[in-house]
């Protein structure tokens, strides 16, 4: 049901453009170090996976995405999953260019499977999107013409975002999108009046504008900054409460 759901979300996310079929396997794997900085842990999880549900052999050529559920993961007891982009994977009948997902199993949690949840954030990584972060600013409030060096970065930050902190399965943000190809963004330059799309539907309008605030001959002092245009629709109709 997690991956079914997380399948949904990606749909909804890229306006159509990315989903997946899931074939199952029975294979056990019992690797002792994380698949992501293993390629030969990796190899094995893929060959004891390597016959489908119904005895078929499954021919890695034809495969996108492989996701190692549950993984043991005992070096790394904090995590609960990891997603990394085209891994190549070294097996006995051949070498394959594949995404790599690995996933605790994971409790459920108020009524929530958490499972579905780091799913959604796992595959984010395999089209090359990182987490979403924060900045933490003291006061007086951030000057954009000047250095964000008093800031502190967050990593996970974004509470909204399905790539951050994931409080809320929220869309991927526009930026992101953009650069998974299921939109595009807008650069910003000068003063003037913008059309900006609904983050949530589908449209031939920008899902982000960047902001440019440097000054053109001060590259110094180059801070960049996005703007989208959410509304309380699908994944996103959280913002109804907020």
């Amino acid at each position: 049901p997690a991956l079914l759901a997380a399948n949904e979300y990606f749909r909804e996310v890229s306006y159509n453009k990315a989903s997946f079929s899931f074939t199952y396997s029975n294979g056990v794997w019992q690797g002792g170090t994380l698949p992501d900085s293993n390629d030969a842990e990796m190899a094995v999880a893929v060959e004891a996976c390597g016959y489908a549900e119904n005895g078929n052999k499954i021919n890695y050529g034809e495969v996108d995405k492989v996701i190692v559920y549950p993984s043991l993961m005992p070096d790394a007891p904090d995590m609960s999953g990891g997603g990394r982009p085209k891994r190549t994977i070294v097996t006995s009948t051949g070498s394959f260019v594949l995404d790599v997902v690995y996933l605790k199993e994971l409790p459920m949690k108020s009524g929530h499977h958490v499972l579905q949840s780091v799913a959604m954030h796992e595959l984010g990584h395999t089209f090359d999107l990182p987490h979403a972060n924060a900045l933490k600013c003291p006061l007086p409030q951030l000057n954009f013409l000047q250095r964000i060096a008093p800031c502190t970065p967050i990593n996970y930050g974004n509470i909204f975002d399905v790539m951050g902190r994931n409080a809320y399965e929220g869309h991927i943000n526009g930026f992101y999108k953009a650069m998974a190809g299921w939109g595009y963004f807008r650069a910003v330059d000068i003063d003037g009046t913008y059309d900006l799309g609904v983050l949530e539907v589908s449209t031939n309008k920008p899902v982000s504008l960047m902001i440019r605030t440097h000054e053109k001959d001060k590259p110094i002092n180059k801070v960049d900054f996005c703007v989208e245009y959410r509304k309380p629709i699908g994944y996103d109709n959280f913002a109804a409460k907020a």
